[in-house]
């Protein structure tokens, strides 16, 4: 989070070049991302450790002939 505020802070300045701009950008979007990846796995250990995660059993072949 702290990377999504600092280089969105960065993105302020005025005489920001659109290079510098668009790394700043690609920046925030990717730790971002991060970041939900993150919150999705804490709430998914919060649903297992709760036992209210629910599974689907799906049938898959792994090698095809």
């Amino acid at each position: 989070l702290n990377a999504v505020l600092g280089f969105s802070e960065l993105l302020d300045d005025e005489d920001l070049i659109a290079e510098k701009r668009n790394y700043y950008i690609d920046i925030i979007k990717s730790n971002g991302n991060q970041l939900l990846t993150l919150i999705s796995d804490i709430i998914d250990i919060s649903k297992i450790e709760a036992g209210i995660l629910q599974l689907s059993k799906t049938k898959i072949k792994l090698k095809s002939t």
